[in-house]
């Protein structure tokens, strides 16, 4: 089990092994920061608002977990080597999409997604471009 948590405005990524029933962290992760929104036209209030992290899933087999960033991008971590980012997603503003409103929720989703064969784990993720990318 994964849970993000936030104090001081800094975020953390913890794991718990729900088997040992004993409610102890068996690993934890500072997350990146950001003050970065997609250029989106954010006023300078706006522009220092906090990280909000709008989802996380992990992958079938239990190794990856992608955290869906307020930045609009989509952070995936492999909780067997928590000392670094594995990939970073981004949702980038489109000059075909034109939003209605200036403020929004960055990526605010992500699914796996499994095909045939071996090696075929794609990520979907849906972000303020107004779009769902497929990684």
């Amino acid at each position: 089990m994964a849970l993000v948590t936030e104090s001081r405005g800094r975020h953390k990524l913890s794991f718990f092994d729900v088997a040992r029933d004993d409610g102890r962290v068996t690993n934890r992760v500072a997350l990146r920061q950001t003050t970065i929104f997609d250029g989106l036209e954010y006023d300078e209030t706006e522009a220092r608002r906090k990280l909000e992290i709008n989802d996380a899933t992990f992958s079938p087999d239990g190794n990856l977990i992608a955290l869906s960033r307020s930045d609009n991008e989509t952070d995936i971590y492999d909780t067997r080597f928590l000392d670094r980012i594995w990939a970073t997603f981004p949702h980038v503003r489109s000059s075909t999409v034109s939003l209605p409103i200036k403020k929004t929720f960055g990526a605010f989703g992500a699914r796996w997604v499994q095909g045939r064969g071996w090696g075929s784990l794609s990520l979907v993720t849906g972000g303020a471009d107004g779009k769902s990318r497929f990684f």
